[in-house]
């Protein structure tokens, strides 16, 4: 979608000029870039957990499918309605999923996005104070590898 296309834009190392800059950063979250909400003031997450909480998003959205289709199983019939059918609310699910997919994939391959410092050190892109290489790095890795398994290879 085009948002998706411009949050992927936003990861790019460019200065874009306005009115793109704004545009540009308003679809952050479509990539679930959740520090665009700037939540910053209630809590400052650590890189792994802000890395975790935003590639789980998705699976988060699934589960709430999940669970939307039980309470209709459950509330429903109370209220002579016809509660939501298994079939329908899978493949309802799965148009969402695949409507998302570039963000999801893109999410999922945070980790292995690092730039280089004149120093000779390099940083990831999306948490410039994580170095790669790190013990913080490599576990933030090992979850990109999992999580690109999961979502990329499914």
């Amino acid at each position: 979608t085009a948002a998706q296309s411009l949050s992927i834009m936003a990861t790019l190392n460019v200065d874009w000029p306005e009115p793109w800059k704004t545009i540009i950063n308003a679809m952050a979250l479509a990539s679930f870039d959740i520090e665009g909400l700037q939540l910053a003031c209630l809590t400052k997450p650590a890189p792994l957990r802000a890395y975790v909480v935003r590639v789980s998003v998705p699976m988060m959205a699934l589960g709430g499918f999940a669970a939307m289709w039980a309470v209709s199983q459950v509330i429903c019939p109370l209220l002579r309605k016809e509660p939501w059918d298994k079939a329908k609310a899978a493949n309802s699910s799965g148009q969402v999923w695949q409507a998302l997919y570039i963000s999801i994939a893109l999410v999922a391959l945070l980790p292995f996005q690092c730039y280089d410092h004149p120093s000779g050190d390099s940083s990831l892109r999306a948490f410039s104070h994580v170095v790669c290489g790190t013990d913080e790095h490599t576990v933030m890795f090992s979850f990109g590898v999992l999580f690109t398994l999961l979502y990329g290879v499914g």
